[in-house]
């Protein structure tokens, strides 16, 4: 089974478009429209219960090379990871964000960041640390950034202005 799945954001027209690659094991994040949102569209490409790591990258690489081929470029990507460092996903994981790095370096700009929440081996999170850490070494000219993220997100407030309630003179 192949999980592809495109939200278009209402509000007015933008020709941001977002990639989120979900592997299997993880927690797919919630992709919610806010009024703020800026984005044309999120792609959401998801590994199937019984697909091969491989068979995932392959998706996404194809998925890419279809977006360019139409002139359309990503801005923001999520690779959400699954717990586990086996031979096969680390390759996969590498296919993947090597593709989405090379897709933003045509663009000239982007932002990568690797959702690790599910991983709680801390040599698998060194790894992916090391990792990041190189990609962002091979990258540093251009403008694009890679980052790793080791808990969830905080949740988006719509305004930085809260209402106060003073207490009244009767009080």
């Amino acid at each position: 089974m192949t999980v592809v799945e495109h939200r278009m954001v209402p509000g007015p027209r933008s020709d941001r478009l977002g990639l989120v690659v979900v592997e299997r094991g993880a927690t797919a994040p919630e992709l919610r429209a806010d009024e703020d949102d800026e984005w044309a569209e999120i792609v959401l490409v998801a590994q199937a219960h019984d697909e091969r790591p491989a068979d995932l990258a392959l998706r996404t690489v194809r998925r890419m090379a279809a977006l360019e081929k139409s002139r359309r470029f990503v801005t923001e990507a999520t690779l959400v990871l699954g717990e586990g460092d086996e031979r096969p996903r680390l390759a996969a994981r590498d296919l993947i964000t090597r593709t989405i790095l090379n897709h933003m370096t045509e663009a000239k700009q982007g932002q990568l960041m690797l959702a690790a929440e599910a991983v709680q081996d801390p040599e698998i999170r060194h790894a992916l640390i090391v990792l990041v850490g190189d990609l962002a070494r091979e990258l540093e000219p251009c403008g694009i950034t890679i980052g790793v993220r080791f808990a969830p997100p905080e949740p988006r407030k719509a305004s930085g202005v809260q209402r106060i309630v003073l207490p009244s003179e009767e009080d």
